[in-house]
């Protein structure tokens, strides 16, 4: 008996462990499938097209959903940008919400933000906080709700996008307007109107028309034809039968307020699909029901039970999609159970191959101990046989460490040679660098004797005076930087730390800021948290934004501007210069900290020294700071200074 019994649990067993291993297989291959279709695919592209084929699943396949979620999630984690990783757990999100849980989609939203808000990405930050008003909206939490809709247009009022500003009131008037205030809703559509002035024919701004006529309809009927009117006259330049159907209803509960029950029951015949008008804030039952009793009332028995059919209808209509939906967030959460089961079974059958595994290695353990004594009986044998091999080995090993000493030898003979080279550069680019101005200014003072022996012009005087200033400035700046490499190449440059707040100090340094872009009127925008302090010597600080500033300047076009950012970070703080000018090449980008890539541009006609980028990055280094940057040809180039907390 208990053998029949054993044979059974075997065969049970059995059939378990293949129907994992089947789910699994089916799994592996619909992966498979994916990643080699999407193989020859560069990873942007593979981004864009991963994230397509997770929504197709949306409402079809939460699982398959997932699973491709989680492919593209590696892809993300490889690229390391924090806009793409939060950019997934948005996508996870979307997956969720769209199959009715809740709670997960806000674990993923939240994560999301989370990364935004640290990054200081706006656009992102107003998506999830978005997301997030609407999971607490199906929630009915009206605090909550609210909360997060505002917070989302406050961040999209920072874009200055008057399309995506008009879209938070009117979403946040919308709310209003389901929660019962009107008041309120009222106030943030007309918000949403003033942004829409300059956009026609956009579907959000008809919603917005739509619900001011819904708040119209409840507080003061007789204005709500206005809305609707111009509901209709913005609806005619999308010709979309579902607003067509959602302005005739709005048109019906108007007269019908208004006791014009053969204008209300005309409107309402209009609309030929009934299912355009199912999501509507207010319960069209109502409105039927309604209308069937003033008919009632009027005698019109015929119509009146008409419309108290179409009201049972609609009623049916809506419990059959309430319910449907109930029906899909089951089958939705036992496709998940029924994955998790999967799993669960893929994992015992892991410990199985485990055990199994662990068996073979005692069996190995035994035979290495075997081979390990036999090995014992050997040693004696080969111990007369490596004291022999031991003059050889010593031999060997003298050899080694004398071309070890050559090599030693030979790098540190590079390494002066190199720093010989560095020098000559160094001495051959002030040479020439400095003889150009220094030529400049021998032949203005000429110019200007001459202006003093001819007919004195005083304009001309001025103008050379002027030249000459500004030669005399450049020459200075240049020896003061040469003086500043002298120094950190001696190792003379002393630094003082202090608690220094960003803000405080940027504004300090702001008027001499000023006359640097005054010349080509660039405004300067400070976008630094108020909170934000570092220890770093004050004068390293300012030499470094200078620079950053001043090459800021000198790539940018007049009349534009430059950001300066502050914020904290995770391993300290980051502060960086923004422009939007030209950019840096991307062929000097790699070189643009080597000294050496001067070689080719000393006997160019650049009147400028060109050490303000390796002054910085040697100050920063004396400081435990490092320096990093971005440029684009096109958008212009940012420079960061890393600075550790």
């Amino acid at each position: 008996m208990r053998s029949i019994r054993g044979k059974y649990i075997m065969i049970f067993l059995i059939l378990l462990t293949g129907s994992a291993y089947t789910g699994l297989k089916g799994q592996d291959r619909f992966c498979d499938t994916l990643i080699a279709r999407l193989e020859p695919l560069s990873d942007s592209t593979k981004l864009i097209e991963l994230k397509k084929a997770a929504l197709s699943y949306e409402k079809s396949s939460l699982m398959k959903g997932l699973i491709i979620a989680d492919i593209r999630k590696e892809l993300a984690n490889k690229t390391g940008d924090p806009v793409i990783i939060a950019d997934n757990l948005n996508l996870t999100g979307n997956l969720y919400i769209g199959s009715g849980l809740y709670n997960e989609a806000e674990t993923n939203y939240n994560l999301a933000l989370h990364i935004y808000d640290s990054i200081g990405y706006m656009d992102g930050i107003a998506t999830e906080t978005h997301n997030i008003g609407v999971i607490y909206l199906t929630k009915n939490d009206t605090i909550k709700c609210i909360d997060y809709f505002k917070r989302s247009l406050e961040t999209r009022q920072q874009s200055g996008n008057n399309r995506r500003i008009g879209d938070g009131f009117t979403t946040l008037g919308e709310v209003y307007l389901r929660f019962g205030m009107h008041a309120k809703s009222i106030v943030s559509l007309h918000e949403a109107v003033d942004y829409y002035s300059d956009i026609t024919g956009y579907i959000r701004k008809i919603d917005c028309y739509s619900f001011l006529a819904d708040n119209c309809l409840i507080a003061s009927p007789s204005n709500a034809d206005e809305w609707i009117d111009l509901m209709k006259q913005e609806s005619m330049l999308i010709n979309s039968p579902e607003y067509e159907s959602k302005i005739n209803y709005r048109y019906a509960r108007f007269f019908l307020i208004r006791r014009n029950i053969a204008e209300a029951a005309d409107r309402i015949d209009r609309i030929s699909d009934l299912s355009h008008i199912y999501d509507e804030i207010y319960n069209p039952v109502e409105f039927y029901k309604s209308l069937s009793q003033q008919l009632l009332t009027e005698g019109n028995l015929k119509k009146s039970f008409e419309y108290s059919a179409i009201a049972r209808e609609v009623n049916s209509e809506i419990e059959r999609l309430r319910t449907s939906g109930i029906i899909e967030n089951s089958k939705t959460r036992l496709d998940i159970y029924t994955a998790e089961e999967e799993i669960r079974q893929s994992e015992e059958v892991n410990k199985y191959i485990l055990r199994r595994i662990r068996t073979e290695e005692h069996i190995k353990s035994f035979i290495y101990f075997s081979l390990f004594i036999l090995g014992i009986a050997g040693t004696y044998l080969l111990i007369s046989f490596y004291s022999i091999r031991n003059s050889n080995r010593q031999l060997v090993t003298s050899k080694l460490d004398l071309e070890k000493a050559y090599e030693r030898s030979v790098k540190y003979k590079d390494s002066l040679l190199l720093l010989r080279e560095n020098k000559n550069v160094f001495f051959t680019m002030i040479s020439y660098k400095l003889s150009v101005p220094f030529n400049d200014l021998t032949n203005k003072l000429n110019k200007l004797h001459k202006l003093t022996l001819k007919k004195f012009e005083i304009l001309s005087f001025v103008n050379e005076l002027k030249s000459i200033d500004n030669l005399a400035t450049s020459i200075e700046r240049s020896l003061k930087r040469i003086l500043l490499w002298s120094k950190l190449q001696r190792r003379k440059y002393n630094i003082s730390n202090e608690m220094i707040n960003v803000s405080d100090y940027m504004h300090e340094l702001l008027p001499e800021l000023l006359r640097m872009t005054i010349k080509k009127e660039i405004k300067i925008r400070f976008d630094i948290d108020p909170e934000l302090t570092v220890d770093f010597d004050r004068h390293s600080l300012k030499t470094i934004l200078t620079i950053f500033i001043k090459n800021s300047v000198e790539a940018s076009v007049i009349s534009s501007e430059i950001i300066i950012r502050g914020q904290i970070a995770r391993t300290g703080s980051i502060i960086s210069v923004t422009d939007f000018g030209s950019g840096i090449p991307a062929s000097l980008q790699n070189t643009i900290f080597d000294i050496n890539r001067y070689k080719d541009d000393i006997n160019k006609s650049d009147k400028k020294l060109g050490l303000g980028l390796l002054l910085a990055r040697q100050i920063a280094e004396i400081n435990d700071s490092y320096i990093s940057f971005e440029s684009n040809s096109k958008k212009g180039t940012t420079f960061f200074i890393h600075i550790k907390s």
